[in-house]
């Protein structure tokens, strides 16, 4: 993340800018293998800066070595802008449900740097507010550890890196680096910083990144939903110094679509029979009560059952006729604030009628 600190003080923000991030050196030449794999990513080679296990690009994105030479050198897979700029993009990798609801924090060793653990921890606090699924405590085994040196050059405030591309896939990104140059940020600056950078971690690009940097293999997907611009966002780049003052309804909007926060199973048969009463209830767990429903049996079925549609928790329905096949019973369920998630349960009709000795239901 840079800053343009008061127009003058750090040209380029921990949020990361192309344009401040153009005047710096390049770490390797651009002829260099590792500076090709950075290209294939969708990113510029200018302003990398190397140190040592992994470079650091457009300001405050780190990426390994490692993993970078493991990937395939693609030219095709440069930028390219699309015809009208779009706002908030995540990568092709995001951090799994089973792993974003609990994500653990390890900040031991900026406990005693300034005051950036309390803003670390007010970040943290921020996205478990977000009504979204993401949740962040402080614990090791960590996911996320946090680290700081005395300066990270060229105005670089934080680097962190996107979700773990390796196996196990899934993974929030492992790192987060501050410079201790800026010490004497507040605590409030600090934590919009460091909101910005947990949003790498959880895939976040920058605003209109595949407009000003590219997809490349990483990935650069709209998030379904958000505006051509939102200035706004914690994902705007360069930081302008503010003070956090919050998520904006579009940063909750992009959190929610990555991170739905109800959660649903279905329990019931996945066997049915013509002639047939059968039950399945939805299990919902996450956002916030109370809950409406939406039952639909899927084609081809979906004329076999009566009723074909609910809106209770609990579905009760008759296989008129037995027609043999696999068909989708889909639930959605609404939260109090509005929100929904949609899950499907894959049932078989076995093609026995109610006559026959196969109960499959009542």
């Amino acid at each position: 993340m840079h800053i343009p600190l008061l127009r003058r003080l750090v040209t380029v923000a921990a949020l990361g800018s192309l344009a401040g991030c153009a005047t710096d050196r390049i770490g390797v030449p651009a002829r260099d293998e590792l500076m090709q794999r950075v290209s294939a990513l969708g990113f510029s080679t200018q302003g990398v800066r190397d140190y040592g296990d992994y470079v650091v690009v457009e300001g405050d994105i780190r990426l390994e070595k490692a993993d970078l030479l493991t990937l395939a050198s693609n030219a095709a897979q440069g930028k390219r802008a699309p015809d009208q700029p779009n706002y908030q993009y995540n990568t092709n990798q995001v951090v799994s449900q089973t792993y974003v609801k609990q994500i653990k924090v390890n900040l031991s060793s900026v406990s005693g740097v300034s005051d950036w653990a309390t803003a670390a921890r007010n970040a943290m606090a921020d996205y478990n507010a977000s009504g979204s699924a993401v949740h962040m405590t402080e614990g090791t085994p960590a996911d996320i550890t946090f680290s700081s040196v005395s300066s990270l050059g060229g105005g670089v405030i934080a680097q962190a890196s996107f979700p773990y591309q390796g196996s196990p896939s899934g993974k929030p990104g492992p790192t987060i680096k501050v410079a201790q140059d800026f010490n004497y940020f507040a605590v409030g600056q600090k934590e919009k910083v460091l909101v910005h950078e947990l949003g790498h971690t959880l895939g976040l690009r920058h605003d209109n990144a595949l407009q000003t940097e590219g997809a490349g293999s990483i990935g650069a997907n709209l998030v379904y939903g958000t505006p051509t611009s939102d200035p706004s966002s914690v994902m705007v780049t360069p930081y302008d110094g503010s003070l956090w003052g919050g998520f904006d309804s579009y940063d909750i909007h992009a959190l929610k679509i990555l991170y739905n926060p109800i959660s649903i199973t279905i329990t019931g048969p996945t066997l049915v029979a013509g002639g047939r009463t059968c039950h399945w209830t939805a299990n919902p767990s996450g956002g916030v009560a109370p809950y409406t429903y939406s039952w639909y049996v899927q084609e081809p079925a979906y004329s076999y059952f009566y009723p074909n549609t609910a809106s209770t928790q609990t579905f009760q329905s008759t296989a008129s006729t037995s027609f043999g096949g696999s068909f989708a019973l889909t639930i959605t369920v609404t939260d109090g604030t509005g929100w929904s998630n949609t899950v499907a349960s894959y049932v078989t009709d076995t093609g026995y009628g109610g006559s026959y000795d196969h109960t499959y239901c009542t």
